[in-house]
């Protein structure tokens, strides 16, 4: 190729062709593809910037101008308007997943067991609540304690012991009411949190025999 015709040609290429958009029938229809994009990429973002048609608070998020918050009201009403038809479609997941689980573990015990006590030093609480259950099972109780049960109590008795009215930050232990020996059911309204003196002290006694016994009861 000559120098004359490779400068015509130099000449001839546009900042299109250089791009990729070899012929120039085919522009107009690359740039109204790019235009689309960007077009529909700014009216995202704009939408994001308004609020809910629902619930007026949160930034949309969804097609039809919703928000997450709305979005998860919704499948919680739906969940509870099909439960039966949910736990159906859940239940062949869920044992498919335990029975995974199961195989694994017995594949690596060492790893799982690693695994495990890394877990029952990172949620003290949540094993408290478990072995409560567990216990609760064994002698047909019956009633679950919520795994946050600890967080909720420390709440609610202001980090005190129940009986004796100490601080809790030095260690307690979690107490159930009408304890499970006599009846008393496993649930979150059975429970109590006390020093490990006062949980010890008070065994399988019945609450008002206890407190009557400290003198706190006439």
């Amino acid at each position: 190729m000559s120098r004359r015709s490779r400068k015509t040609q130099e000449s001839t290429e546009t900042p299109f062709r250089q791009l990729g958009l070899e012929d120039t029938q085919t522009r107009p229809i690359r740039l109204s593809k790019l235009f689309r994009i960007i077009l529909a990429g700014f009216r995202y973002m704009v939408n994001l910037t308004k609020p809910c048609i629902k619930c007026g608070i949160v930034n949309r998020h969804e097609k039809n101008g919703s928000c997450l918050v709305c979005k998860q009201v919704r499948n919680a009403a739906y969940y509870q308007k099909n439960i039966e038809k949910m736990s159906l479609r859940v239940r062949p997941t869920k044992e498919k997943s335990i029975h995974y689980t199961n195989e694994w573990r017995k594949r690596n015990p060492e790893m799982a067991k690693a695994i495990t006590i890394n877990w029952q030093k990172a949620n003290p609480d949540k094993v408290k609540a478990i072995n409560q259950n567990r216990r609760a099972r064994i002698k047909g109780n019956g009633g679950t304690l919520s795994t946050n049960i600890i967080q909720m109590l420390l709440t609610q008795q202001k980090r005190k012991c129940a009986c004796c009215g100490l601080s809790l930050d030095n260690g307690y232990h979690l107490d159930h009411i009408m304890p499970l020996a006599l009846g008393g059911k496993n649930d979150d309204n059975n429970v109590q949190l006390l020093t490990p003196k006062c949980n010890l002290s008070k065994g399988a006694k019945h609450p008002n025999d206890y407190m009557r016994g400290r003198g706190l009861l006439i």
